[in-house]
């Protein structure tokens, strides 16, 4: 007796179909940074670059990846090339401070930061400045503009870290621990970074 597959149903044939044909898929740019693949993603832009297919806004991004690959030397000259261009959004210049930062640059760090416009990054980055240039009044300036938030609940933990105020950074993360309980503990990791996806935004904790 011919038995008739179900109205709407797919066969073993067509499931595996699909499923060959999603292999076989190359990832898009936003799937390869969901996944903090910046290897992957970096790769992608710079094929499409050398094919003349460039992404929008890829020089951000490539600098994006860059900074999160821990290859502050390119994301430097990125930004820093993009900061030549006419049309540069202001805050390239917080993404190029934040990679002088990396790179030990810090009184040229600070400078570029000078050019961005205000923002919670901005304050960070100078927070930490401060902080390396031990200078206690613009420390507590930028202390002051910290909100009740996660980056700069992070950016505040590490700086009484470094400055041996164990207890109270102890503190921070607990708090931080019980009111993100869905995160993962990479989330909590000591990195200066978290994704966001618009083009070369650095979240600099």
């Amino acid at each position: 007796m011919l038995r008739l597959p179900a109205v709407g149903g797919e066969s073993a044939l067509s499931i595996s179909e699909k499923k060959r044909k999603n292999k076989n898929k190359v990832p898009s740019l936003e799937e390869y940074l969901q996944q903090r693949d910046y290897l992957g993603a970096l790769t992608l832009l710079e094929f499409h670059k050398s094919i003349g297919e460039k992404e929008e806004h890829a020089d951000l991004w490539i600098g994006y990846c860059a900074f999160h690959l821990g290859d502050y030397k390119r994301a430097m000259e990125e930004y820093r090339a993009l900061t030549l261009k006419p049309d540069c959004p202001a805050e390239v210049w917080v993404y190029l401070a934040c990679a002088l930062f990396f790179l030990g640059l810090y009184k040229d760090a600070e400078d570029a930061a000078s050019k961005a416009p205000k923002s919670p990054l901005q304050n960070r980055l100078l927070f930490h400045l401060a902080h390396k240039f031990t200078d206690e009044k613009r420390l507590m300036g930028f202390h002051q503009n910290l909100e009740d938030v996660t980056e700069d609940q992070l950016s505040l933990a590490s700086i009484h870290y470094m400055r041996s105020h164990y207890q109270e950074a102890i503190d921070i993360y607990k708090r931080l621990l019980l009111q993100n309980r869905s995160q993962s503990p990479s989330f909590y990791s000591n990195s200066w970074h978290r994704v966001s996806f618009s083009p070369g935004c650095l979240e600099w904790i």
